[in-house]
């Protein structure tokens, strides 16, 4: 998501997300309605009760800074998302994805969750790679 406000800035000539959503609506739903609740969330609290976990969501949550956390959960639910052009468009996304919905036109990991580029390094870069020699 970040990619993308960057590419409103800069034009590029592509854009290449993994486990990403291009508009609001592909992130998960019960989610987004939680963001309304981000004000009154003790998100320092929250992270200590998960640091103890061994799942990767988990522990990103636990170590990223609070503030930027609340700060996500209260513009996203607002983002404008993507503008360019959706045929300079790369998706690299998970099927599990419990975060954002797998949307249809994007290349598919099997069995991945949302945080792809962690867990299946090798096979985005396989499909990166695949994707480059064929352009």
């Amino acid at each position: 998501m970040v990619a993308i406000e960057i590419d409103k800035i800069l034009n590029n000539s592509q854009v290449i997300l993994l486990g990403s959503a291009v508009v609001a609506d592909e992130i998960n739903s019960v989610l987004l309605k939680l963001s309304l609740l981000t004000d009154c969330t003790p998100i320092k609290f929250i992270q200590l009760l998960t640091g103890k976990s061994d799942v990767n969501l988990l522990k990103m949550f636990t170590e990223s800074d609070s503030r930027f956390i609340k700060a996500m959960c209260k513009i996203i639910k607002d983002w404008g998302g993507f503008l360019g052009d959706r045929d300079n468009l790369l998706r690299i996304h998970g099927s599990r994805d419990l975060v954002i919905t797998c949307p249809k036109d994007c290349l598919r990991i099997e069995k991945a969750g949302h945080l792809i580029a962690m867990t299946h390094a090798l096979e985005c870069q396989a499909l990166l790679n695949q994707r480059i020699m064929i352009s």
